[in-house]
């Protein structure tokens, strides 16, 4: 029988993932997400978390793009950059064309699962 992760075992994960994440990346790169990713492709602007949000396993991160930021770029790709600057995380999403009409708030969920 496989082993499991115990919840507080999640929640250790959980907890190291909320303290090391502190901005979130948003750029105009379309290519899949690898292991190997060390950089958005094609950032267009970083912007600290705002706000986090707990629970068994798993940690959301949010932040948002006023109607100031990022107008005319087509935004496909978010990225959670830790406090060393390093990517911890990177996914790809259907292209938005940021306007000035608009603002938009990113939320990144990360989990901690057993296999």
């Amino acid at each position: 029988m496989p082993g499991t992760i115990t919840n507080a075992g999640l929640n250790a994960t959980r907890d190291f993932l909320q303290s090391e994440v502190t901005e979130l990346a948003v750029g105009t790169g379309t290519t899949d997400p690898t292991k190997t990713d060390t950089a958005l492709e094609n950032e267009v602007i970083r912007k600290p978390v705002d706000g986090d949000d707990a629970g068994t396993g798993e940690v959301t991160f949010a932040t948002r793009l006023t109607s100031s930021e990022a107008n005319g770029a087509d935004l496909a790709e978010l990225g959670a950059v830790d406090g060393d600057g390093d990517l911890q995380a990177r996914l790809t999403y259907s292209s938005i064309v940021k306007t000035s009409d608009f603002e938009i708030e990113f939320r990144l969920t990360e989990r901690a699962m057993n296999p």
